[in-house]
């Protein structure tokens, strides 16, 4: 099978998607990641820290992969975020992560041609908006990939957006042809009572 990738706005939202939806994975067998920046100056949102998020995150990845990010923090944060990356982007493209939870990073000039869907939960525009849906548009002759999906589900509509971002950067071209819309329910059915 192929990967997926859920974009949520911030790191808090990131983190509650991760949270949320990695033990429901881990019950099916998959596998999860989360990166995404850290800053310094780190505040607490009420419900917790960048810094609680991602020591969190590294404990999970400890666990799944037998590395040691989470000890490698506490004396070397920045050496710990690197080699996180580095080893979530690696594994990542070996298909050992199934499904990579991002905020603000590996959303453009990330290769992934085994990335299957992306989940937009961010407002996107123009040029973002394109480098975030090329990420799944990769096709792989390999796998026998042809195309990826790209799901949103933000409480706005990113119809428009879409249109725009390929309007501006294709010379006017029309996205009919190009973009391919269902709703939820025509493309997955009825899910309420699953």
């Amino acid at each position: 099978g192929y990967t997926g990738m859920l974009a949520a706005q911030g790191k808090l939202a990131t983190y509650k998607y991760w949270k949320l939806l990695t033990p429901i994975l881990v019950k099916q067998s998959r596998k999860t990641a989360m990166v995404f920046s850290v800053e310094d100056n780190d505040a607490d949102t009420g419900e917790g820290s960048q810094h609680d998020f991602y020591m969190d995150n590294l404990k999970t990845h400890d666990a799944f992969f037998g590395t040691s990010f989470s000890e490698q923090w506490k004396t070397d944060r920045s050496g710990a975020i690197k080699g996180h990356l580095t080893d979530v982007i690696n594994r990542y493209k070996s298909k050992e992560i199934d499904m990579l939870f991002v905020s603000d990073m590996l959303l453009t000039g990330f290769d992934a041609p085994e990335l299957g869907v992306i989940y937009l939960d961010k407002p996107l525009k123009h040029h973002s908006l394109l480098q975030a849906m090329s990420r799944v548009n990769r096709t792989n002759p390999k796998s026998g990939k042809q195309y990826g999906k790209v799901v949103t589900f933000s409480d706005r509509n990113m119809d428009q957006d879409i249109d725009d971002a390929i309007t501006l950067f294709s010379n006017g071209t029309s996205t009919e042809g190009i973009v391919e819309r269902k709703k939820y329910k025509e493309a997955y059915g009825d899910t309420t009572n699953s």
